[in-house]
This record gives structure tokens, sequence and C-alpha cells, in this order.
């Protein structure tokens, strides 16, 4: 069974707009999970929402119309964990794998889930015709935040 801990937060006002400067001064995507979408380099020490917490790197992944994620995980990684900020209707879930089940997750703004960094999980097509916008997190020790 996977252990998944899952928590709301407040998400500031500006965090949108930052995402997006941040997307026009490196319009390149960096991850090798995404397909069709645009991931920022790693934001820890930018971002004020991860002030104080345990992160060892974060990033923004911007999952345009049609945009996806593979299947992966964040192996040699304690713990991962997402917060989402922008999640329109049909704009994907997130999925984990365990053996042969499948875990799915509808995520709205100020949901965060954090999971062990070697589970296999997923984002489904972004189905809706507007980004969907996160910021993903590796995190130094499993539920600490």
């Amino acid at each position: 069974m996977i252990k998944i801990k899952k928590s709301e937060i407040e998400i500031p006002q500006d965090i949108i707009s930052f995402a997006y400067k941040l997307k026009e001064l490196t319009p390149i995507h960096t991850a090798r999970s995404t397909r069709g979408g645009w991931t920022s380099g790693n934001v820890s020490n930018e971002v004020p929402l991860l002030v104080g917490l345990n992160v060892l790197s974060s990033w923004f992944c911007i999952n345009t119309p049609g945009a996806y994620n593979e299947w992966h995980n964040h192996s040699g990684i304690p713990a991962s964990g997402v917060i989402y900020i922008q999640t329109p209707n049909n704009s994907g879930d997130i999925e984990f794998r365990d053996g042969e089940k499948i875990l799915t997750i509808t995520p709205y703004p100020g949901l965060m889930i954090q999971f062990p960094g070697d589970v296999e999980h997923r984002v489904t097509v972004n189905n809706s015709d507007t980004d969907r916008i996160c910021l993903v997190l590796n995190i130094k020790n499993y539920f600490e935040i």
C-alpha cells in the first residue's frame, strides 16, 4: 500500500504570475517525464511558499492543453510532493502505481500531496482548454512538511 499524505495549503495570489514569468524567461522545458508541457529549473530559494520547509529541490510544471507526464519516479529521493496551484476541470489527474493497482487523485487548487520518492506516478492528459499549474517538490524527510 502506498503511503500518501494529503493536506491543504493557502496559495499566494502572485504565484501564477511568477510561474508564467519564469516560463517567459526560460521557455524550454527541462523535465524528462513531461510531454507537451513546461517545467522550470529549481525554484526552492525563490518561492516564499517553501521557506522553512525541508525541500531539496522544487520546480513549476505547467501542463498546457494536451500535455501530460509519463510514468516515472524520483528514485534516490526520500519523498516527493506536489502543490496544485491552478487545476481546471479535466486538466489531468495524478495516478500512483502500486503493482497492479492504480490510485487516482483529482487535484484542486491548494491540495498538497506527499509520497515516497520511489513510487511510480504519472499525470494524465490535460483535456481542458486552460493550463494546469503545480509546484513539484523533492523533500528531505517523508511527511515532514
